[in-house]
């Protein structure tokens, strides 16, 4: 009968140490920094291999064909950190889509629009959608308000 301090491969439904969830390969590494359940994504560990020393924390690992499980050196890049690999991600969407990645952004209702089409949150980012379809969205929210009865 396996105890709790049975782990890794003592544990009776050991399998390698090699998993795969949601396209990501996993790597058995309960000693490494990175480990969350004593796994680590193999595409750090590859570019970690690579470089010779550990990623910093808040590091990014890019895979540039976009397959999850293509982990070799030549299809990963570093990025500095999450908002950096999600401008990329938000440039990729715009080229995809027939639009110039530098001058104009995605609008989530019509397509790529001009960067000056978009107005800002109030907490600075920038909002996913163009000033006329902001407007036409929040006119449209507006209207399908219940009303509230009136007294007699």
């Amino acid at each position: 009968m396996p105890t709790r301090d049975q782990s890794g491969n003592k544990h009776h439904n050991w399998q390698g140490g090699r998993i795969v969830h949601a396209g990501y390969v996993f790597l058995y590494c309960p000693n490494h920094p990175r480990q969350n359940k004593r796994y680590v994504q193999e595409h750090v560990l590859v570019v970690e291999r690579a470089l010779g020393h550990l990623l910093p924390l808040e590091a990014v690992v890019h895979h540039t064909n976009e397959v999850k499980s293509d982990n070799q050196s030549s299809n990963l890049a570093i990025f500095q950190d999450v908002a950096y690999h999600n401008s990329l991600h938000a440039r990729l969407r715009v080229l995809r889509a027939g639009g110039d990645p530098w001058t104009q952004a995605m609008c989530t209702d019509c397509g790529p629009r001009n960067l000056n089409e978009f107005d800002r949150e109030p907490s600075g980012k920038t909002r996913c959608r163009c000033r006329n379809c902001h407007r036409t969205r929040m006119r449209n929210l507006y209207r399908s308000r219940p009303r509230e009865m009136t007294a007699l």
